[in-house]
């Protein structure tokens, strides 16, 4: 099997899989905060055994990341924002955070200039 040269190798992460910083920024909980095992339990709250609270700390550490994906040659990446982060309390008209630079813009001027 062969690929056009001009074939666009690339990544992408889930916001939900690998950010962690569960509760940095006024983030608010998430359905992925409360389910430590998938979709068998829902925990009133957070607990230790939750792998996705940390998960790969993409929140700290994106520039690393996409530094690691434009060594692996890759040319495009799909990231995904979680929206608790936007929204951070649930229910009816949920209020907007706003932040001076939130998380889902940091990743773009590592991004932009290339490789990935």
């Amino acid at each position: 099997m062969y690929f056009p040269r001009n074939f666009l190798w690339g990544g992408a992460t889930a916001a939900n899989q690998c950010e962690g910083a569960y509760l940095e920024d006024g983030k608010g909980l998430s359905i992925q905060d409360v389910l430590p095992k998938g979709f068998k339990v829902i925990t009133e709250e957070p607990t230790p055994d939750n792998l996705k609270l940390k998960g790969i700390d993409y929140y700290h550490r994106y520039k690393e990341d996409i530094k690691l994906f434009a060594g692996m040659g890759f040319k495009v990446y799909r990231f995904s924002i979680a929206w608790s982060r936007i929204f951070p309390t649930p229910g009816p008209g949920p209020q907007v955070q706003r932040l001076e630079q939130p998380h889902h813009d940091r990743p773009v001027p590592e991004i932009l200039p290339g490789p990935v």
